[in-house]
C-alpha cells in the first residue's frame, strides 16, 4: 500500500528519494524488532508483541483514514462490451 500511495502522492522527480526513505525505514524497523523483541517478550510476556502489533495496526488505520488525503475518482462510461467483441 505504502508503494502504490508513494507512487501517486510523490511527483516523479522526488519518487526515488521518497521510495529509498521508505526501503530505509523498513530496514530500520526491522533491525529495531530484533532487539526490542526479546527485550519485550522477556519482561512483559510474548503476548506484548501481538499487542504492540494491533495498537501500531489501529494507529495507521487512523492516520490512513484521518491525514492521508483523499484521491480523485475517476470517471468512466459504463457501456458493456459483447463477451464475442473483447
Amino acid at each position: 500500500v505504502a508503494t502504490a500511495m508513494i507512487s501517486d502522492f510523490i511527483t516523479e522527480e522526488n519518487r526515488g528519494k521518497a521510495m529509498a526513505i521508505m526501503g530505509s525505514f523498513i530496514g530500520l524497523s526491522f533491525a529495531a524488532s530484533m532487539v526490542i523483541s526479546p527485550l519485550m517478550s522477556a519482561k512483559w510476556g510474548l503476548s506484548s508483541l501481538f499487542d504492540l502489533s494491533a495498537v501500531l495496526s489501529l494507529l495507521c488505520i487512523i492516520l490512513l483514514y484521518t491525514v492521508v488525503p483523499k484521491e480523485n475518482k475517476l470517471t468512466h462510461e459504463n457501456t458493456k462490451t459483447p463477451f464475442f467483441h473483447l
